[in-house]
């Protein structure tokens, strides 16, 4: 996980805004929160298991659950599907013999009904779809990079080939589904991953003709 500012997630605003929320809620206020989240991650993972295409990774022991496609669908897809409807779903790649997995981030102000609905239409969409269909020779040129010695025109190659170069001012333009980016990125090795997202923020700070930086996506939606 790779965070652009100097206090990477911990920032004093959202410390000093949770200081305060404690402060006027009080221990009966958060334990109140606490079992209204615990009871939503109980309904979510029970709703789950009357949903066809998504299974369970394990029991969740906290808010965070995480489930698994069955073959039937890939979570890429399913995370797109979401997107579109307003749901904002973290999807994680493959690792070390585990497949890729989708995580559902509860709060006490998350609406689990909604949300279970807003997965019955992401899996019916996905199942319908089909997994992402990758180019073979896009496989074979990420499957062929080092990451050790990883260059701009392989990235720059890369970027073109999922149509997110050639951005108005040369910046780069985010695609509207990222579910085809997240299965190359699932193709390639932990160690190429992370050189692949570093040379990428790396870009996205330099200056682009015309001034500003490559941080201005062209005609994309929200990068997560």
């Amino acid at each position: 996980m790779l965070n652009t500012t100097l206090q990477s997630t911990k920032s004093g605003g959202p410390l000093a805004g949770a200081w305060a929320v404690l402060r006027t809620i009080g221990d009966a206020g958060y334990l109140e929160l606490t079992r209204t989240v615990l009871d939503g991650v109980d309904r979510l993972v029970a709703g789950l298991a009357d949903l066809p295409g998504l299974d369970l990774v394990a029991a969740p022991d906290s808010t965070l659950v995480a489930v698994a496609a069955d073959g039937s669908c890939d979570v890429f897809t399913v995370a797109d599907e979401l997107a579109a409807d307003g749901w904002l779903a973290q999807p994680q790649l493959s690792y070390a013999g585990q497949p890729p997995t989708l995580h559902l981030s509860l709060s006490a102000a998350t609406d689990v009904e909604g949300l279970l609905l807003a997965l019955r239409r992401a899996v019916d969409a996905a199942r319908a779809a089909g997994p992402v269909a990758l180019d073979d020779e896009v496989v074979g040129f990420v499957r062929a990079l080092d990451p050790a010695t990883l260059d701009d025109a392989a990235l720059d190659g890369l970027l073109a080939a999922v149509g997110m170069g050639g951005g108005a001012d040369g910046g780069l333009a985010l695609p509207e589904r990222r579910g085809e980016v997240d299965a190359l990125l699932d193709v390639a090795t932990p160690a190429l991953r992370e050189a692949l997202l570093t040379a990428f923020l790396d870009r996205l700070s330099r200056p682009v003709r015309g001034g500003g930086f490559d941080g201005g996506f062209d005609g994309g939606a929200d990068s997560r």
